[in-house]
């Protein structure tokens, strides 16, 4: 008997201490008390001050018992830069130029460069010479694989490295004087002081933690060296609201800091709803791409390349914002880097197609108007970008708002604008931050499932206003839809620790009704009441619908 019990706690001690060293993955972290709980337990976490939250690698045993205390977690998700698209530099397309698509080649010619403005791009970092060539580099910063590299003035360049050759290829299209083949600048703003953040690694790849530490430097260096725009091509599955995904509470920060962030769209389109995190934030400016054919002075043949996302976003706003020159768009790059071996044959210049040069080409335009009205505020440069823009096809009648937003960036226009005051319209972020309210815009789903808007505005060019977001009512039982179809669920949000499923349903439009436990409705009024059920899973969208009292 002594002998079986001594087997037995053997066995026990074995499936705790497997239980205690396997892997879980890697997490960040947040929620009451949680330094002191993680100490508690002996976890080796990496602080995240600017989103109060921890990062660190868990074992099942210790993320159990962290749960156990009440803690959320969200996976340390993976990033990919939204170039996915390459060009080939043997099959240019004759006269194709990003500088004239955008008109900043007629901004050029009236003097402005982006001289006083300063951008940033967090990417895989920036090639030394490149760096070099920029007049106005002036800092580095290397947060990527646990680096803590930090430099800032005319000598920054002797730190910088890009290994992988995206971020060379952004800050080219954003500031670089340097020339294409055929002897034009493909520098949006040429004069711009440029500042690089490398988050991403050899690989084109980087984790949560990387992008959050690197929008922390961002900030830090908008205090101190007075960063203006940050210029974000990466991007990864939507996989919560908006407001609960750790990369976007990084992103709104910044965008309350007074940066102006601009970001891709992503490259998963055209199908509806493939906005790309951090893109689905409604605040930032989001873009999409637009080619103009190899014509960039005739409007006749543009089109949006069927990659460039789509949405509208879960909480229904209009994204992206804008399109901007997003194909056969030249940069230079380290010889040595992965992109010159993969798509250039070792050649230093070089055309990518993707979301994440309309991104960086936004930041460049962005730029320029920020040197001609430095006064104006991240709000009111996205409410001049979108006020300004036109329709990106000359067939414009046959394209979705959810494809192209306000249409095409107008460098000329924006410049010539005097808007204010339109943009992010009945939002508050600092509310949104602080988790006290959150914001749904105007897009909604019908029973076709086809999308709509319940704002009219835009067809006079006024963007769209946010709503207050109704609240989700959550149910444990099985709730089949009135025409007594399978049930609708969604899983529960990653930072819940998950597991469990429940139904999930969300008004969208509240005014005049409520919610009752039995999924009526009370009524302020007469007409009909559409709620929306979008599974996290994708596909499957589905509407409930109920005809109010006369």
């Amino acid at each position: 008997m002594k002998q079986l019990i001594g087997i037995a706690a053997i066995a026990a001690v074995g499936v705790g201490y497997g239980l205690q060293n396997r892997s879980a993955g890697h997490y960040i972290i947040n929620g009451p008390n949680a330094a002191e709980v993680l100490a508690y337990y002996s976890v080796d976490a990496q602080r995240l001050e600017l989103i109060d939250a921890h990062s660190a690698e868990l074992s099942r045993w210790e993320r159990s018992k962290l749960v156990a205390a009440g803690l959320r977690m969200f996976p340390d998700r993976t990033l990919s830069v939204s170039s996915s698209h390459a060009g080939s530099p043997n099959i240019r397309r004759e006269n194709a130029n990003h500088t004239v698509f955008s008109q900043a080649s007629e901004v050029h010619q009236a003097g402005l460069s982006g001289y006083g403005v300063t951008v940033g791009i967090i990417d895989t970092g920036i090639d030394s010479n490149v760096a070099k060539s920029i007049p106005g580099f002036v800092a580095f910063a290397d947060v990527s694989n646990d680096n803590n590299v930090l430099s800032i003035g005319r000598k920054a360049w002797k730190d910088a490295q890009d290994t992988f050759g995206h971020g060379t290829h952004m800050a080219s299209v954003v500031a670089t004087p340097t020339q294409d083949p055929s002897g034009v600048s493909h520098g949006i703003a040429p004069g711009a002081s440029l500042v690089a953040i490398r988050a991403f690694g050899d690989s084109g790849t980087a984790t949560y933690t990387d992008v959050i530490e690197a929008i922390e430097v961002a900030i830090e260096l908008r205090g101190t060296i007075g960063l203006d725009v940050l210029s974000l091509s990466f991007g990864a599955d939507v996989q919560s609201h908006y407001w609960e995904d750790p990369l976007n509470q990084a992103v709104m920060r910044a965008w309350d800091a007074g940066l102006v962030v601009v970001t891709s769209a992503g490259n998963a389109g055209p199908a509806s709803g493939s906005i790309t995190v951090p893109g689905n934030v409604p605040y930032v400016i989001t873009v999409g791409a637009a080619s103009d054919a190899g014509t960039p002075n005739n409007t006749q043949d543009d089109f949006i390349p069927s990659y460039s996302a789509a949405g509208p976003t879960f909480e229904g706003h209009v994204k992206p914002e804008l399109l901007a020159p997003a194909e056969d768009v030249w940069g230079v790059v380290d010889r040595k880097s992965t992109l010159a071996d993969l798509i250039g044959d070792g050649r230093r210049a070089l055309s990518l197609d993707g979301t994440s040069v309309a991104a960086a080409t936004t930041a460049g335009i962005v730029a320029l108007l920020l040197e001609a009205a430095p006064e104006l505020g991240p709000d009111d440069v996205k409410c001049r970008l979108m006020m300004t823009a036109s329709a990106a096809t000359a067939d414009d009648a046959t394209i979705s708002i959810f494809r192209q937003g306000a249409g095409l960036v107008s460098t000329r226009a924006a410049l010539l604008s005097t808007a204010t005051g339109c943009a992010n319209r009945g939002m508050n972020i600092a509310a949104d931050i602080r988790g006290e309210t959150h914001f749904a815009g105007p897009a909604r789903q019908a029973g076709d499932g086809e999308f709509y808007i319940l704002d009219d505005e835009f067809a006079e060019g006024v963007p769209f206003a946010g709503f207050r977001w109704s609240g989700e009512s959550n149910f444990d039982q099985d709730v089949k839809d009135w025409g007594g179809n399978e049930p609708l669920y969604a899983e529960s949000y990653p930072w819940g620790g998950g597991g469990n499923r429940r139904s999930f349903f969300s008004l969208l439009w509240s005014e005049g009704s409520t919610w009752t436990d039995d999924l009526s409705f009370e009524f302020a009024g007469s007409g009909t009441i559409r709620v929306d059920s979008y599974p996290w899973g994708g596909g499957g969208n589905m509407a409930l619908m109920y005809q109010s009292p006369d």
